[in-house]
Formats: structure tokens, sequence, C-alpha cells
């Protein structure tokens, strides 16, 4: 079986200020400034988009009065998994040996 890394969010952003020639700290500040904007807005019942990953809505069990996360993987998303099944594939083979 092959050792598989999780992508943690500091790889990212490291990934991310070198590609854009940016300093960490400026990108770790924009992503904690819209993190945190998505979870003012799920506090106050919007609906969060996340543009061509997924949507989220905040619902409310009547009958419990539990409120729960409802998530949808957006459209474009699934088009290009089901668009890439011959690589995922392959990556998931890589990954099992």
């Amino acid at each position: 079986m092959g050792f598989v890394v999780k992508r943690t969010t500091g790889n990212r952003l490291r990934t991310i200020a070198a590609k854009y020639h940016l300093p960490l700290n400026t990108v770790e500040a924009v992503i904690k400034a819209y993190n945190d904007g998505l979870i003012d807005d799920a506090l106050e019942m919007n609906r969060i988009v996340i543009d061509g990953v997924v949507s989220m809505s905040i619902l409310e069990n009547t009958a419990t009065g539990e409120f729960t996360a409802r998530c949808r993987v957006s459209s474009a998303l699934q088009a290009r998994l089901k668009n890439n099944k011959e690589k995922l594939k392959a990556i998931k083979d890589a990954r099992s040996r």
C-alpha cells in the first residue's frame, strides 16, 4: 500500500505564495479573511458558494429545532470528475500499491 500525503492548508498557501510571488503572510491573511467571511455567512443563514466546488445551505429541522448544513458539489466539479475518470483511476491505483 502506498503512502498518501494529505495536502494541508499550509502547503497550499505556500504553493500559492510561490506561484504568484506573494508574501506568505499576505496569502494567509486573504484566505483567513475569506474563510471568516464564509463562517459569518453561515452564522447569518446565508447560502455559501465556493465557485466551481460546492454550495452549502443552513437548514433548520422544524421538528427538533436543530440546525444542520446541507452541501452540494457543483455541477462544474462533477463534470470535471466525470471527464477525468481515467486520470482519477490511475491515481487511485497508484495509491493502492
